[in-house]
């Protein structure tokens, strides 16, 4: 009887584990629609889920501190006009110093213009007193801690100052000189009517061993064993650091795709010729640098040398870790990079100022957007002394061309000053601020 009547009570107070399952519900319920909307949520004005860059000031190597810049920078949307809608846009800087020598004598002053892009585009234009100047590139190569990973302002300027971009490009070169085994294929040929057709290389290799290759060879590995394919009508090279393959078998194979997923069997008719030799990786590294042809020509990748190019490559291999042993690498991709990701692109030319006269240097290049995903909104950011060691007097923005785009109606959309509707078009910078930006829109 007692027992049935004490199954019968009703309980006064919950276990602690009921608790936490009653608060995990609730907290379902309630915080469940509220993540939704918060994700739904377009980010305030002035913020952005993709940040590019800020527009950065112009610098110096040397001389710069002894010279007084006044700055007006304009920004034409006309180019907006050129292509439709899209996440990322661009404008169209003009950035435009009047640089005074104070001094009784004349100096010389080996300016830096740091842009973040990448050379498949157009070289920015850049002229000293109206006339074009040629400039010379200095690359930085982003390590770990890149300006791609910021998501404000404030973590770019963190990332910026700290990673000493200057002195890293100004660096030399690190150095991996260690012995390779090469195998040169050349005359790779196929004779038959089969699409697809490869030269295929198979072996085993441990993990003391590291395989490059020049161009692109679509590698697979399973169990210690990797095979590599070569394109037919082209020369291929295989580079083994550490000990050689092993049961290395060569022969034609027919492939679906690159990757070697849908393989095929063995194919007759692949012929090639092979050389074996030994050589360093640094030697290999620069005679694929030398030989590298960028894929699209245009005016800035004209301006990348062999050097820049073994350079880049280099950095990154020792930076990353590449030169570890048990992987496989290609060299044509590391090149390719340095034309494709965007990156800190340094361009430096020397000016002579004479004494008590002034000079005066633009640059026109076109600067991509900060972006949000969700809506058509898109910004930019200026940074007013970034980075820079110029004594400026004074800092002006101009807008142009604004037709295409309104300020954004969300928030604190801009904080120049200007007004699209009444025809403020002008600024003056505080240089006080670091930061100015301005939230738009594409004119509906």
């Amino acid at each position: 009887m007692n027992d049935k009547k004490q199954q019968g009570r009703p309980r006064s107070r919950f276990t602690a584990k009921e608790i936490l399952g009653y608060l995990a519900i609730i907290a379902v319920v309630v915080g469940f629609p509220m993540l939704i909307l918060k994700l739904l949520e377009p980010p305030a004005a002035g913020s952005y889920q993709h940040y590019a860059s800020p527009i950065l000031p112009l610098s110096s190597l040397s001389g710069g501190e002894r010279v007084e810049a006044e700055r007006l920078l304009t920004l034409d949307f006309g180019v907006y006009e050129e292509e439709e809608y899209r996440y990322q846009e661009e404008v169209l800087v003009t950035d435009t110093y009047t640089l005074t020598n104070p001094t009784a004598e004349n100096v010389t002053v080996e300016l830096s213009w740091p842009i973040v892009t990448d050379l498949s585009g157009e070289a920015p234009v850049i002229s000293v007193d109206g006339q074009r100047t040629d400039a010379r590139l200095l690359l930085y190569t982003v390590r770990e801690r890149s300006l791609y990973s910021a998501d404000d302002f404030e973590q770019y300027c963190d990332i910026y100052l700290t990673e000493n971009f200057m002195e890293n490009g100004l660096e030399p070169t690190p150095e991996w000189d260690v012995p390779v085994k090469v195998y040169h294929f050349y005359n790779i040929a196929y004779e038959g009517d089969q699409a697809n057709a490869w030269l295929k290389v198979s072996g085993k290799y441990g993990k003391t061993t590291n395989l490059w290759t020049r161009t692109y060879g679509a590698c697979t590995e399973e169990k210690g064993g990797v095979e590599i394919i070569f394109m037919t009508g082209e020369d291929a090279w295989l580079y083994v650091i550490g000990d050689d393959l092993e049961d290395m078998t060569i022969n034609g194979s027919l492939y679906r795709n690159l990757g070697g997923i849908e393989q095929q069997p063995e194919v007759e008719g692949v012929t090639f010729e092979l050389e074996t030799y030994e050589s360093t990786f640094m030697e290999c590294l620069w005679e694929a640098a030398a030989a590298y042809v960028p894929e699209d020509a245009t005016s800035g990748t004209e301006l990348v040398t062999a050097e820049m190019r073994y350079d880049y490559a280099m950095r990154r291999i020792v930076d990353s870790g590449n030169q570890l042993p048990g992987g496989f690498h290609d060299m044509d991709t590391l090149f390719y990079k340095l034309y494709t990701n965007k990156q800190m692109i340094y361009w430096l030319f020397p000016v002579e100022i004479p004494a008590g006269g002034s000079v005066t240097v633009s640059a026109t290049y076109r600067q991509q957007s900060n972006y949000n995903s969700s809506g058509q909104r898109h910004g930019y950011d200026i940074a007013t002394t970034l980075g820079s060691n110029l004594n400026f007097a004074s800092q002006r923005v101009r807008l142009v061309n604004t037709d295409p785009v309104t300020i954004a109606e969300q928030g604190e959309a801009q904080n120049l000053g200007v007004n699209l509707n009444t025809g403020v078009l002008e600024a003056e910078l505080d240089l006080t601020q670091e930061r100015y930006f301005i939230d738009l829109e594409r004119e509906k």
